[in-house]
């Protein structure tokens, strides 16, 4: 009886201390959830106070200026936005509107500041004037080289599951956890769409949302084995080879280029050493003319 009296005492004891310890570790679990929709909240609640600020700065400038003039080169700038991830703040005449506004502003102050300081004048008129312009293209340029780079992956490892009979939205939608973090939601988007819109449509958004020579060079020979009706897997590791091979001669390309400029960057640190270097001779040979 006093055997069965304790172990009973310790099944309790047991069950018990197991519930208390899952329930503090889902109050634990709580309270970081919590923590991270906090979060969340606030940086929703900034992005919307910057959109609002951004809409409110900028109508009318496009109420007034652009709606009678209306500027050239919009899906190119929409895609470089998308790009740069800047679209979730501007559209594209947003963009053109603060751009627009930024400059004269850098030139008001240029003009209030020449006068007491023309080097603060040149530094903040300059910051306003080129700042955004430079920002945006900067954004852009990052952005295309890590898509670049993570390319080749997201090739190599999509073609292995192509190569073991997967069709196309699954093998990408098996590669996704393995791509990198540049590519994810992109693809994430492709696999969507081929279930939604075919796999046609989808290449083409693909080649809409990736503004790169060698995903619109992929997409394009993609759909042309698709049309064709040829063999999915030879076509795709023909296509993957090429890309991977275009990849490797721009990369030579641009390591002549940095090459290039390196050289033209040590060419007047090397003059200079000439120069130090061969001042003593050249010092010793005018005091013995001299003499």
């Amino acid at each position: 009886m006093t055997l069965l009296f304790a172990f009973l005492t310790l099944l309790v004891g047991f069950f018990l201390t197991r519930n208390v310890l899952n329930f503090l570790f889902s109050l634990e679990n709580y309270r970081i959830h919590k923590k991270r929709l906090k979060q969340l909240r606030f940086q929703q609640r900034r992005e919307k106070e910057w959109e609002d600020f951004i809409d409110q700065v900028t109508q009318p400038i496009i109420r007034h200026v652009l709606s009678r003039w209306k500027p050239k080169g919009l899906d190119e700038l929409e895609m470089d936005l998308r790009m740069a991830k800047w679209d979730r703040y501007f559209s594209p005449k947003q963009y053109i509107a603060m751009r627009w506004l930024l400059k004269a502003l850098g030139l008001v102050l240029f003009l209030l500041l020449s006068s007491q300081s023309m080097f603060f004048a040149l530094l903040w008129g300059g910051a306003l004037f080129f700042g955004m312009d430079f920002l945006f293209r900067n954004s852009v340029k990052n952005r295309k080289e890590r898509l670049l780079q993570e390319f080749p992956d997201f090739i190599r490892i999509t073609e292995g599951y192509v190569m073991a009979d997967f069709p196309i939205p699954q093998a990408v939608e098996h590669a996704i956890p393995y791509v990198g973090e540049e590519w994810k939601p992109i693809l994430q988007k492709f696999v969507v769409d081929c279930e939604i819109k075919g796999v046609d449509e989808a290449l083409e958004g693909l080649k809409q949302e990736v503004d790169l020579f060698e995903v619109r060079e992929f997409v394009a020979l993609m759909r042309l084995v698709l049309e064709q009706g040829g063999d999915v897997k030879q076509g795709f590791s023909e296509q993957a080879e090429k890309i991977r091979q275009l990849i490797n001669d721009l990369m030579a390309i641009k390591v002549g280029r940095r090459q290039m400029m390196a050289m033209a960057l040590q060419a007047p640190l090397l003059i200079c050493i000439l120069v130090v270097v061969g001042l003593p001779t050249v010092s010793s040979m005018l005091n013995m003319n001299t003499m």
